[in-house]
């Protein structure tokens, strides 16, 4: 049975949600350095536990973007995205709702994981969509939202912290769960259009050479 169609999506529109997905995910980076310290204190961390807690999500990075890098050609990518991207969703929930060292550890570690799915497969697909004399311009707008999604991390965590409206662990909960939770319309948005020919690197590979 042939599979059902779907619409292509239009360049601009995956600018869009490419973006948005980069700066929902550095999110994350500012809302753990800004409550690094509570989690120290409620799970009482040592220094090096706190640490390896705040860049545990490398060791993920590293082992899995060249599985992602090498199943890209074989399979399509934006399904791997959307695989990816669910799995750094959980991750970032458990983050929130970890119950001792050991499990948020591991969270963290699988933020990493879904990161590099993300990271890996979606800039050639913005540069395989993008208009040949704005390809630096759409790479640029596309990479401005690590910046800006670090930063804005550490505003919401801010901001919530200073509205009062939870204390204890709570308050350092809620920013995970909820960043986690936010990512989902686009995780969605993302397989129902894994099925979209025109993002493959295959036809990436096409177009070059008929160039």
């Amino acid at each position: 049975m042939a599979e059902p169609s779907v619409s292509t999506v239009q360049p601009f529109t995956l600018l869009v949600i490419f973006a948005t997905i980069q700066f929902i995910t550095y999110l994350d980076r500012g809302i753990i350095s800004t409550y690094l310290q509570d989690i120290q204190n409620d799970y009482r961390l040592s220094g090096v536990e706190a640490g390896t807690l705040a860049g545990a999500y490398m060791v993920g990075y590293m082992l899995a973007s060249p599985i992602f890098a090498h199943m890209a050609s074989r399979t399509r990518p934006l399904l791997l995205i959307s695989i990816g991207l669910l799995v750094w969703s959980l991750a970032v929930i458990g983050t929130g709702a970890s119950l001792e060292y050991g499990t948020i550890l591991i969270a963290r570690t699988f933020t990493g994981v879904g990161e590099a799915s993300f990271a890996c497969l979606a800039p050639p697909l913005i540069d395989l969509k993008a208009p040949k004399d704005k390809k630096s311009l759409w790479m640029a707008v596309f990479y401005i939202f690590i910046p800006v999604g670090y930063a804005f991390g550490y505003l919401l965590a801010g901001q919530w912290e200073n509205i009062h409206a939870v204390h204890g662990s709570v308050l350092w909960r809620t920013p995970f769960i909820f960043t986690g939770v936010i990512l989902w319309p686009f995780i969605i948005f993302v397989y129902y259009k894994s099925r979209d020919a025109s993002l493959t690197y295959g036809r990436k590979k096409a177009r070059r050479s008929d160039e």
